[in-house]
């Protein structure tokens, strides 16, 4: 493996040290211990799952692994610890409730658009599993596949907005930020990941479009030749 190789752990490991460590500053005991944790690292291997796909070339060259292993290895761990969230959710509302209540935990509110996004996490986790059907069928529906799986950057938006209105772990911005301090840092960190995977979006866009240029003007170019030649 190459020197950017080592670099690129560290870096993902230092993210979710960070992560893990602005976590324990915030802690509380019992079963919510887990599912917060698990919302976080789910956010975060997804965030990184999705900025690292313009890099594509650039990640076979360090690792000499196809890009898609990384990033299914990234997206089944995020996939499962954002699943793991709203479960263990609904098995504790439904211990301290009814089993009816517990399944409410995955059904979206649109009581109003306030409570909407306060619990949009709900309809994030339906969109990323829509998203994850999208790839799975790429090979049977090749044309509108990518539309289906970029559906992942509007659960992620949508998950993060979930986490500063209704989680513990975030700065929710109505209370003086000297009282949440690992809060603020945790709020600054997801919004961060959140403008630069805005950003890969953009770039993997661009990428597409000249590539799709790049193969009409070889295509034109070829059938040009054939014309000659008929001639």
């Amino acid at each position: 493996m190459k020197k950017e190789g080592y670099v690129f752990l560290a870096s993902i490991g230092s993210l979710f040290t960070a992560i893990i460590i602005l976590f324990l500053l915030n802690s509380i005991g019992g079963l919510g211990i887990l599912i917060r944790l698990f919302a976080l690292l789910g956010l975060t291997s997804m965030f990184v799952a999705s900025m690292i796909t313009p890099f594509q070339k650039e990640l076979y060259k360090i690792f000499k692994v196809p890009f898609l292993k990384i990033h299914h290895y990234l997206t089944i761990f995020g996939l499962t610890m954002i699943t793991l969230h709203p479960v263990l959710f609904a098995i504790e509302r439904a211990i301290a409730t009814t089993a009816r209540e517990g399944a409410r935990v995955f059904l979206p509110v649109f009581t109003s658009a306030f409570d909407f996004w306060l619990l949009a996490g709900r309809p994030a986790l339906i969109i990323i599993y829509i998203a994850v059907i999208g790839a799975l069928i790429r090979k049977g529906f090749k044309k509108g596949w990518r539309w289906m799986h970029a559906l992942n950057y509007i659960a992620l938006i949508f998950g993060v907005v979930h986490g500063i209105m209704n989680g513990s772990d975030f700065y929710g911005f109505i209370g003086p930020i000297s009282g949440n301090v690992p809060g603020f840092i945790m709020t600054l960190m997801f919004l961060v990941m959140t403008t630069m995977t805005m950003a890969t979006f953009t770039l993997k866009r661009i990428q597409l479009y000249k590539l799709k240029q790049k193969r009409k003007a070889k295509q034109e170019e070829t059938e040009e030749e054939l014309k000659v030649e008929e001639e």
